[in-house]
């Protein structure tokens, strides 16, 4: 990715990020290759939080502008994984 534009797509940006960990966990470098590594890494790093958190906005405005979606937030999740659906397949 180095002298490119990296992808708008946050799971390709995740895992070349995810490929520069290994390869700085995993290999002897030299110094300047560690560092252009590391910067790159930074830089998908904060790109990959940046998507997140816009997501995370998008997420926002939609759940508060559904009314009907507010209330339930406080419902625990034990609640919904013990309801008391039963096991029997739907009918067609």
């Amino acid at each position: 990715m180095t002298n490119s534009t990296p992808p708008d797509n946050y799971e390709e940006n995740f895992a070349h990020l995810k490929q520069i960990v290994e390869r700085l966990e995993r290999e002897k470098l030299g110094l300047e290759e560690s560092l252009s590594l590391f910067e790159e890494g930074m830089k998908l790093a904060n790109l990959c939080d940046h998507q997140l958190l816009e997501v995370e906005e998008r997420v926002r405005v939609l759940v508060s502008g559904n009314e009907t979606l507010t209330p339930r937030a406080d419902i625990p999740l034990h609640a919904v994984s013990e309801s008391t659906v039963d096991d029997r397949p739907l009918e067609n």
